[in-house]
């Protein structure tokens, strides 16, 4: 069987790819690990003691930014209970109910693994070393339509080391991508005239 290039290929003049999603992770490169988490708490005065009530403050604080986009907007927050729960479905039948086609749709949060540091003691040294592994945190995924990516949404981690996640729809990007380079192209052929 032919592929649907091969079959039009007469009529085909070029073909865009990429990926179905994209998915862009960032991070603040200094908490990214151990040694950047004892120097960034070592700059800001703060000793491995309080390290425990100091990140619980910050998140605090982050968790209650996450929620102003959504009361500002009149857009929900929902806890999910359980991974089966699909945040994207949820959200594309929000905005449905909703009329929702194009900014913030809903705030979701759960509790999911990932990768934070942690003090505890050591018996054998007497000290409290700071560790880095694999724990539980609540992010927010805010769920958004926007006009060139489509339907979008973005993860932070609200413990260190404040991992960020942002999900695009590759196929829609690739189609502003294309239409973005059509007007480019129609310009050039009117100044050219």
């Amino acid at each position: 069987m032919k592929s649907f290039v091969q079959r039009h290929a007469s009529q085909i003049i070029g073909a865009l790819r990429g990926f179905d999603r994209w998915r862009v992770p960032g991070t603040l490169r200094w908490p990214a690990h151990e040694q950047g988490v004892r120097g960034f708490l070592s700059s800001t005065h703060v000793p491995l003691k309080d390290f425990q009530a100091y990140a619980l403050k910050l998140t605090e604080a982050l968790r209650g930014q996450a929620t102003e986009p959504a009361a500002a907007a009149g857009r929900p927050v929902v806890y999910l209970e359980s991974s089966a729960a699909s945040e994207a479905a949820l959200a594309l039948a929000i905005a449905g109910r909703e009329g929702v086609h194009e900014g913030l749709i809903a705030v979701f949060r759960c509790a999911e693994p990932c990768w934070t540091c942690k003090v505890g003691p050591n018996r054998a040294s007497q000290k409290l070393p700071l560790r880095g592994g694999l724990g539980k945190c609540g992010p927010p995924y805010f769920d958004d339509s926007d006009p060139l990516p489509g339907f979008m949404h973005a993860r932070w981690q609200t413990w260190f080391p404040f991992t960020t996640q942002v999900c695009l729809n590759g196929r829609r990007v690739l189609s502003a991508l294309r239409s973005a380079r059509q007007a480019g192209a129609a310009k050039l052929s009117q100044r050219a005239a």
